[in-house]
């Protein structure tokens, strides 16, 4: 009897766990979206940028001021940001394989759980 008080323990644990782990996929999936579109965005104004004269006035927004760069300048910087931005979401989809991974080993655990409590139940 103590031994099904256990089992059940080890379960209700192992599915809060999993519940968590499901609920930080989705987190990480989201983040990275939003990463994606920044990417998708500095990709798409570095493509304005370098589609304008090279004599176009362009200014950078800092803080509450706006300052004069050359589109040169301002392009560099987007791309910089680019790479900032694929650098995290790699590091987001290492983060969400490893999750996947705890995932599946909970999964898997849980049907352990559900074969051995099958076992006991057969045995009485």
């Amino acid at each position: 009897m103590s031994d099904m008080n256990e089992l059940r323990k080890v379960f209700e644990e192992t599915q809060v766990q999993m519940m968590q782990d499901q609920q930080k996929i989705r987190y990480v999936e989201s983040h990275m979206e939003v990463k994606q579109r920044n990417i998708r965005k500095t990709q798409l104004t570095a493509q304005e940028l370098t589609s304008m004269h090279k004599d176009t006035k362009c200014y950078t927004a800092v803080g509450r001021l706006f300052i004069n760069q050359d589109t040169k300048t301002i392009t560099d910087g987007l791309k910089e940001q680019e790479l900032v931005h694929q650098t995290e979401r790699k590091n987001l989809e290492q983060q969400k394989k490893y999750l996947e991974k705890s995932l599946k080993e909970k999964e898997y655990a849980m049907n352990e759980l559900l074969m051995q409590r099958a076992r006991m139940q057969a045995g009485q």
